[in-house]
């Protein structure tokens, strides 16, 4: 799977804080593993396909923003396994997580 829009988002906010062009570096390549919604947002696993030097294994790092719809904002956290794994969560603040950013392919219900 590919990355969302929002996960697109998530990693620029938080491995692109010195690119000034606002794009996710293009080495960063990426095979979506797992999407789930949780409690307070949203969970992927993410495989890093290519080395770059913005992810370092067993990396932590962490962002707050701000949206519109999220009254005490938002954070994105993502932890960098030895294999390059990457686990990316966003979490509301408030526990409301708007429906606008929410993967897309989690959006439409579970056929199963």
């Amino acid at each position: 799977m590919k990355l969302d829009e929002i996960e697109q988002f998530a990693l620029r906010q938080l491995f692109s804080a010195d690119d000034t062009s606002g794009q996710v570096t293009p080495a960063f390549r990426y095979q979506v593993k797992e999407r789930r919604i949780t409690e307070a947002g949203f969970f992927s696993i993410l495989k890093c396909l290519q080395p770059s030097v913005h992810i370092q294994p067993l990396q932590e790092v962490s962002k707050s923003f701000s949206h519109p719809r999220l009254k005490r904002g938002g954070m994105f956290v993502c932890w960098v396994e030895h294999d390059l794994t990457l686990c990316l969560e966003g979490v509301a603040k408030n526990r409301n997580w708007p429906p606008e950013l929410i993967p897309k392919a989690l959006q439409v219900p579970n056929r199963n």
